[in-house]
Formats: C-alpha cells, sequence, structure tokens
C-alpha cells in the first residue's frame, strides 16, 4: 500500500464520554491511530498527527518530514507569486502590466520601462521588451532560461480570454490584445540572437569614452576602468572581457601588458542600425530585397567603422595615460640611458688608456 495510502487511512478515535464540557484536547491513549474507518465516532486526523503516527509505525523519518515541509514552504511561495501576478493581469489598468510586482514594481532602485526606442527604417519604434517580459533590471543580462520561464508564466496570464475580454468593452479589448501582442513581440525579438543583438545595441546607452585625459595619469582609474567596463559588455568573442581590467595600481606589468595585448585585438558586436535604412517588407521581389540588403548593410558599416576607430583611439589614449605605463616607460628610458652614459665612459677610460700607452 502507498504511503499516502496509508495516511489517509488513520483516523483519531475517541470516546465521547471522556470529553468534559466545553471540548478538549485529545491526548494520550484516548487518540491511537487505528486503520480503516473505525467506528462511527472516528474522525479523520490532521497533518501533525499522521505525522506524528508515521514516525511511531517506521513509516517514515524525520529527514522526509523536514524534507516535506521544505516542499510545503516552496509551494506556498509560488502559489503567492502566482496569485499577485494574476491578480495585476486580471486588474482594470491595464497598461504594460507583464511585469511581477515582486520583482520590479516594488524595487526602488528600479526606474520602470524606458521610453520607446527607434530601430531601423523610417525610425520604427520598439517597447521596451525587457520591462515587458518582466526582466527590466536584468536587461542585456537576461539569460534565454529566464525568458522562456517568464513568457511562460505572462502568456498565460495575460492571454485575452483568462483577462476577461469577452465582458469587456471595445476600447478594453484593444488595450488586451494590445497586451498580449507587445508580449509576443518582446518574446520574439528577445529569443532570436540576431534580432536581440539589433536590439540590445540600441537598447544600450552610447558608450562613454574619454577623449582627453591628463598626461600624469592621475584621471586613468577614474575614467578609464569604467570605459572599459562599458566596452567589455559588447565584446564579441568568447570568455568575459572584464577580467582583461586590471584595477590595482600596484599590479605586476605583466599583468598590464597582457590587458592591452588583449584591447587591441578587442572587437565590439555593437550594431547600428540607420533610420534612413531601406524597408525590407516593402520589396516587391527577392533581388529587390537582396539590393536592399546591402544598402542597409553598407550604412551600417560606416558608423561601425568609426565607432572601432573611436575605440582604438580610446584604448591608445589609456595605455598612453596609464601610471603604470608611464612608470614602466620612464623606468626603461633611464635604464637605456644609463647604459648609454656607461658605454660612452668606458670608451673615454679606453681612449685615455691608449693615449698614455702610446
Amino acid at each position: 500500500m502507498a504511503l499516502s495510502e496509508q495516511m489517509n487511512l488513520l483516523r483519531i478515535d475517541y470516546d465521547k464520554s471522556l470529553v468534559p464540557a466545553g471540548g478538549a484536547e485529545v491526548v494520550g491513549e484516548c487518540a491511537s491511530p487505528l486503520p480503516g474507518e473505525g467506528r462511527m465516532t472516528a474522525e479523520p486526523a490532521g497533518r501533525k498527527f499522521h505525522e506524528k503516527a508515521m514516525r511511531v509505525r517506521g513509516l517514515i523519518t524525520d529527514a522526509q518530514l523536514e524534507a516535506a515541509a521544505n516542499r510545503r514552504v516552496a509551494a506556498l511561495k509560488a502559489s503567492e507569486s502566482s496569485a499577485s501576478l494574476a491578480k495585476a493581469a486580471s486588474s482594470t489598468s491595464l497598461g504594460s502590466l507583464a511585469d511581477d510586482p515582486d520583482a520590479q514594481e516594488n524595487d526602488p532602485t528600479y526606474a520602470g520601462p524606458k521610453d520607446p526606442i527607434k530601430i531601423g527604417p523610417k525610425g520604427k519604434e520598439f517597447l521596451d521588451h525587457y520591462h515587458i517580459m518582466g526582466l527590466g533590471r536584468e536587461r542585456f543580462n537576461a539569460t534565454l532560461d529566464q525568458i522562456n520561464a517568464n513568457f511562460k508564466v505572462r502568456s498565460l496570464l495575460l492571454h485575452p480570454d483568462k483577462c476577461g475580454i469577452a465582458q469587456a468593452s471595445e476600447e478594453d479589448k484593444e488595450k488586451l490584445e494590445k497586451r498580449f501582442k507587445d508580449l509576443q513581440t518582446a518574446f520574439e525579438v528577445l529569443t532570436d540572437s540576431k534580432k536581440r543583438r539589433e536590439y540590445d545595441s540600441v537598447d544600450a546607452p552610447k558608450t562613454k569614452l574619454p577623449k582627453k585625459l591628463k598626461e600624469d595619469g592621475s584621471e586613468w582609474f577614474e575614467k578609464c576602468v569604467p570605459a572599459f567596463k562599458e566596452l567589455a559588455r559588447f565584446f564579441d568573442g568568447k570568455g568575459d572581457a572584464s577580467r582583461y581590467i586590471v584595477e590595482d595600481p600596484e599590479a605586476p606589468f605583466e599583468k598590464v601588458r597582457e590587458m592591452y595585448a588583449f584591447w587591441a585585438k578587442f572587437k565590439s558586436w555593437r550594431e547600428f542600425p540607420a533610420e534612413d535604412e531601406e524597408d525590407l517588407e516593402s520589396a516587391d521581389d527577392r533581388w529587390q530585397r537582396r539590393e536592399m540588403e546591402k544598402e542597409n548593410k553598407k550604412k551600417r558599416e560606416e558608423e561601425k567603422k568609426a565607432d572601432t576607430k573611436r575605440i582604438k583611439q580610446f584604448i591608445g589614449l589609456a595605455e598612453d595615460t596609464d601610471p603604470r605605463v608611464i612608470a614602466k616607460r620612464r623606468e626603461e628610458k633611464e635604464a637605456r640611458e644609463a647604459k648609454k652614459l656607461a658605454k660612452g665612459a668606458g670608451r673615454r677610460e679606453a681612449e685615455a688608456a691608449a693615449a698614455k700607452a702610446a
């Protein structure tokens, strides 16, 4: 017999004559686990009684009871979170309610959705896809698993049929349908690697790279470290580019040398869609579409080259004003001059010795 079936058969039996007026807790010998239905006075036992009886009979261990308690707590939290989201989804304030109130809206550090951004032909507008998906804080750091999980919940809770569209007015019907369509669009963009890269390229603020720094290196750590960290997120390669940012002023110079060797080859995956691009959807045939794609690619490449040049100029400036590089170059220069002086002194001594011998 299954454990759950045995638990369901346990009941509390008691003698009514032993219960004082007003009732009392049934304890001791009056409460004994009995298999089957028992007498007519038998009542279903509670969970605590079941647990105690199962422990006495050796049918369950303390570890199993603790694990069951943990599962109940987790299930309760999950049900409360789902209920909160369902309440938000069915609210009459239709808006963009795809965000989990517990995750975003109640977080004082979260500034809320961004204004619509423009991408591609004629400044086509895109809503804040990350906010709609409930990942407004994570943004480009959001994983595919997080996107899929959030979409699964929101697609169920925000489906128009689940939000009473049948009883809604025509105006509210449009809002319900638009809200669900926005969710589907966000999911489509964020799960397509090419579309997401394009979206993230425009969603991210323009990288702030210093164009001028003090030659003594006093501004390097204040201005260059944040700039390197901003660039690191756009690294088009394997691994984490941020590990090649050496922030320790006392770091061995070999580490600093490795840092600049990496950044000298740095490539960014960021794209630059132009607002005056040709709209591929308006192409009459495949040939025209290919021509439009070529023209759009050309426009993006021009901006890409300008960005690549800007990055290289910054990396060169950063290396020239790095106090550790300045100190190393000074040290090498002093060593060369000392060697030159020693060589000159040796030559003069040799000439003097030769003249004396003559």
